[in-house]
């Protein structure tokens, strides 16, 4: 009988401690992120490492400027470049760090081709036809923020915008999936061509801003005016149709604003273009709705 009890506690304590090993080794995740966990809402609805049975307990804070890239200050992509793209996560007091980060085009798929720079930071994990950059084991420490880097080869001619998406885990090092913190950021590049120099220098001259870029739900236009003048404000997709139409209207000299509601215009994800006309002067900017 002896025997008997002291097989079975053995048999348990073993089964306690190849669980418990597993389960710390299955929730810390320090090789990497599971694939399609960007936060792209085209692309595995938009999931990150905050769900269940990975990292858990707090809410998505999406946050900007997290990716940067070494591309113009006006994010236009030059077709067939190839750009450095840069993934930091930021928090005090944290030291370890992982990411997940990919490019799209509108639709959820990928947009151009991506490259590790770092084999010892960074690797690229695959899902079917699309491709994930995480980090390795010892790509995982920081002090306070982290940094990851790759290659961006951007697609050829006539493909449009590209978003870069990516997760951030600044973890508690506690060994276990709570208490974490998950972040999202996002990058829109656009295609070179799509607005012009003079575009640009009119929109300089009256402030012309939309923001948050890209936006989810609303965006807001915002502009100052000299003097009183008659506004138009409308909304156009890729192919040059008019799906909305924002504003018409008298508006007084100072600071104006008006906003872009993506269900009363029932946007999907996508780069759209907005129109406006300020007395007889022309003025177009982009936006896209993620």
């Amino acid at each position: 009988m002896k025997r008997k009890l002291l097989f079975a506690c053995l048999t348990v304590l073993s089964a306690v401690v190849v669980t418990d090993g597993v389960w710390n080794q299955a929730l810390t995740d320090p090789d990497g992120s599971p694939a399609a966990c960007t936060g792209n809402p085209a692309d595995n609805s938009g999931k990150t490492c905050a769900q269940s049975g990975c990292h858990t307990g707090n809410s998505v804070s999406p946050m900007t400027g997290w990716i940067t890239w070494d591309g113009p200050s006006s994010n236009e992509y030059t077709p067939g470049a190839t750009y450095n793209i840069t993934c930091t996560a930021t928090q005090s007091g944290i030291v370890r760090f992982g990411f997940e980060a990919s490019v799209f085009d509108a639709a959820g798929a990928m947009s151009g081709t991506m490259a590790i720079t770092n084999s010892s930071q960074t690797w690229m994990r695959s899902l079917g036809a699309k491709k994930y950059i995480t980090h390795t084991l010892a790509g995982n420490s920081g002090s306070t923020t982290k940094s990851w880097t790759f290659q961006w080869t951007a697609p050829s001619a006539g493909k449009g915008s590209a978003a870069v998406y990516a997760a951030f885990n600044c973890a508690n090092n506690n060994g276990s999936d709570t208490g974490d913190k998950i972040y999202t950021s996002v990058l829109v590049l656009t295609e070179a061509t799509n607005v012009s120099v003079q575009d640009i220098e009119n929109n300089q001259q009256i402030g012309l801003q939309v923001y948050p870029q890209p936006f989810r739900d609303e965006a807001n236009v915002s502009f100052e005016l000299s003097q009183t003048e008659q506004v138009s404000v409308e909304l156009y997709n890729l192919a040059g149709q008019k799906v909305g139409d924002v504003f018409d209207g008298v508006m007084q000299a100072g600071t104006q604003r008006v906003q872009i509601e993506r269900q009363r215009y029932n946007l999907q994800s996508g780069v759209y273009f907005v129109h406006m006309m300020v007395g007889n002067t022309a003025y177009v900017q982009r936006t896209m709705v993620y």
